[in-house]
């Protein structure tokens, strides 16, 4: 039966052989070595020496001196382990993280979560819905003479997401068949989550709440809705009924400048897991 080290001495032995596993080229020297250290400790520790006496001139020259002879890794490799070793450890946490929260959330519903973003948990009774009115009132510039430069741009931004004029399209002929459509961009999560939007969705239907105005020549004409794509994306028609019957001859390439737009009426909507 083999003998083994008593405590002191199996701790200064483990130490030395996870220095070594870092410093020292896996090599048929490097397990050689820590079987003759480990004879060496029993052989001291049979004969009562103590392990600060096994060291007199401290545990770094005696680590020193019984590696010089091995063969050592470089710097460059030393460098490259700890980056294998920094990934696997990133690794096991992510995977930890992931098999933690799939205990507690259904995979199937979590990969369809995934799959359909706010729309899934819309229409989901798993979620308890709620709004609120935001007061805002937004001031809106459309450059009519380049109409392209103003999709991107963004309106309202907030900690509850942001919303950007998403395209600007002519659907017909004269000015009433020009319509803008804004994106909502929500803050998304399983069990959480909240978009701000021209859409009250607390009924997993939706009431559109948000209204926009015209400004022309001091006078404030109502923007008509023209309609709703997804979840998401919601537009008006820039010119109303207000506005073309009052200006029949105006034609869409009188439009030239810049134009004043106001937005209101937008709303929180939140849904949270049951």
């Amino acid at each position: 039966m083999r003998k083994r080290l008593n405590k002191n001495y199996a701790k200064l032995y483990r130490k030395i052989k996870r220095l070594v596993r870092a410093d020292v080229r896996p090599h048929e020297m490097r397990d050689e070595a820590m079987k003759k250290l480990y004879e060496m400790l029993l052989e001291a520790q049979g004969n009562g020496v103590s392990v600060q006496a096994l060291l007199p001139q401290g545990f770094d020259v005696f680590y020193s001196e019984f590696v010089a002879e091995l063969p050592a890794f470089t710097h460059e490799e030393r460098l490259q382990r700890r980056s294998v070793m920094h990934f696997l450890y990133c690794t096991c946490i992510t995977f930890l993280a992931v098999l933690l929260l799939f205990e507690h959330t259904p995979t199937d519903e979590y990969l369809t979560y995934l799959e359909q973003g706010v729309s899934y948990v819309i229409h989901n009774d798993d979620y308890i819905a709620a709004s609120y009115p935001i007061d805002d009132t937004i001031t809106i510039e459309i450059d009519f003479d380049d109409l392209e430069s103003n999709v991107g741009k963004c309106v309202w931004e907030g900690e509850n997401g942001k919303i950007i004029i998403n395209r600007i399209t002519i659907a017909g002929e004269g000015i009433k068949a020009i319509q803008i459509y804004f994106k909502s961009y929500p803050k998304k999560g399983f069990n959480y989550s909240e978009m701000v939007s021209g859409l009250d969705w607390a009924r997993k239907g939706f009431t559109f709440t948000a209204k926009m105005t015209l400004d022309y020549e001091g006078e404030n004409y109502n923007c008509g809705i023209c309609g709703v794509e997804g979840t998401d994306r919601w537009g008006f028609y820039f010119f109303g009924i207000d506005f073309v019957s009052t200006h029949e001859d105006m034609e869409i390439e009188d439009l030239h400048g810049v134009y004043k737009f106001t937005l209101e009426g937008l709303t929180l909507n939140t849904w949270k897991r049951k």
